[in-house]
């Protein structure tokens, strides 16, 4: 029976299909690995809003890596884990590049909440793709050291930035 307490049907952002496999972000020839893999996906983030293919079905949130770059998504993709032992990862685009999106018929750029609040994604995808908001919008805004200003690089999956210069690592909150 539905619950008329959420729009959803249930709690929003309770459930996550992924195993966020962190063994495996410290190594990156496994990263490179699974990203070259035929069936890695990419969920791909838009400031508030998530890039989304069009098909005959409708809106598909989760894209090949080869569609998320040919809609322009930047390189250097975030593993955010496993789902069904296929590699998920997160990946942030321009805003030039979206704004080019926004008039294909084969695209579907939306805001993640009213991506929610419609339903356009399953709800157990949901915590999945805010976890792709998040850590894109992290690396977007920390490119460089608090500690020296110099610029840091991506680490570990995209889940950790280090300093080259004095060395210092930078984390998520």
């Amino acid at each position: 029976m539905p619950n008329d307490s959420f729009p959803l049907g249930q709690p929003g952002f309770v459930s996550d299909p992924i195993d966020r496999a962190a063994h495996l972000r410290t190594s990156d020839d496994k990263l490179f690995a699974l990203e070259g893999h035929r069936d890695a996906r990419a969920y791909v983030i838009h400031r508030d809003s998530l890039v989304m293919a069009r098909d005959a079905d409708g809106l598909r949130a989760l894209l090949t890596l080869d569609e998320a770059r040919k809609f322009g998504a930047n390189p250097g993709t975030i593993f955010l884990g496993l789902r069904d032992g296929a590699a998920v990862f997160g990946m942030g685009i321009s805003p030039a590049a979206a704004e080019d999106l926004l008039s294909r018929p084969d695209v579907g750029v939306e805001n993640l909440r009213a991506v929610a609040a419609r339903g356009t994604v399953a709800a157990r995808e949901l915590s999945t793709i805010a976890m792709a908001k998040s850590l894109v919008g992290w690396h977007q805004r920390h490119g460089f050291c608090a500690n020296c200003g110099v610029r840091t690089k991506m680490a570990e999956g995209g889940w950790k930035r280090t300093c080259p210069s004095c060395k210092a690592e930078h984390f998520p909150r």
